[in-house]
């Protein structure tokens, strides 16, 4: 729904069907469709409340079709969840897509989504008007050396509390207390620690590098 000022517009999270489980979704704003993937974890409904995160979505809205999800694991998609893997994460995109019933879209994906977002580009070119990578990497080992990779996960499985804070300070070195505060909570609201630790190990795992060269729609990538 959209009013004449930010700070109006109200969020609806909605389910789609896909043969791994229902993933939920909102849509916001109107106008050209905008697919937004977001980071390793999300919560729709946390981050609603996110005053930060809130006023980038209302902006993007007063344009575009926002639509964001929560990939299945994490958030108010099925908590359920085996498979970790690209083409896991590709299928789901393409069912959202369908469900959705979009014909042309920009892509926006941010984190490991980026890495999504660029594989999912390179064989729906014909569908995609543009594609928008934020805060990704061309190769997930590439975040930090191997022994530093592995305490992380561990310290994620075995104290998901200390985990967060310590994820929330590597992500947001900058940021204020208040506001690692915050995603630290988000991160635990949104997954449990054997989730998060697997949604980032297949972060860490993936690798889009031979695919870059094939992406043919115009591409914005922002650090």
């Amino acid at each position: 729904m959209r009013c004449g000022m930010l700070g109006w517009m109200r969020q609806v999270v909605r389910f789609a069907d896909t043969s791994a489980g229902r993933v939920a979704y909102s849509v916001t704003g109107s106008g050209p469709p905008l697919l937004c993937l977001l980071g390793w974890v999300s919560h729709l409904g946390l981050m609603w409340e996110d005053p930060e995160h809130r006023r980038f979505v209302e902006a993007l809205a007063r344009e575009h079709t926002v639509i964001r999800y929560d990939k299945l694991g994490c958030g108010l998609s099925d908590r359920a969840r085996t498979d970790f893997t690209m083409e896991s994460e590709l299928a789901v995109l393409e069912a959202l897509v369908e469900h959705l019933g979009l014909k042309r879209f920009a892509l926006f994906g941010s984190c490991e989504s980026g890495q999504v977002a660029a594989a999912y580009a390179v064989g729906h070119r014909d569908v995609l008007s543009s594609l928008i990578v934020y805060g990704s990497c061309v190769r997930g080992c590439d975040l930090a050396p191997d022994d530093v990779r592995q305490s992380v996960l561990a310290l994620v499985r075995a104290h998901w509390g200390l985990g967060s804070r310590v994820l929330a300070d590597i992500w947001f070195p900058e940021a204020s207390a208040e506001s690692t505060g915050m995603f630290a909570r988000l991160q635990r609201e949104a997954a449990t620690a054997g989730m998060a630790a697997s949604l980032l190990d297949m972060f860490y795992r993936f690798d889009v590098a031979d695919l870059l060269p094939a992406i043919r729609v115009p591409t914005l990538v922002v650090k």
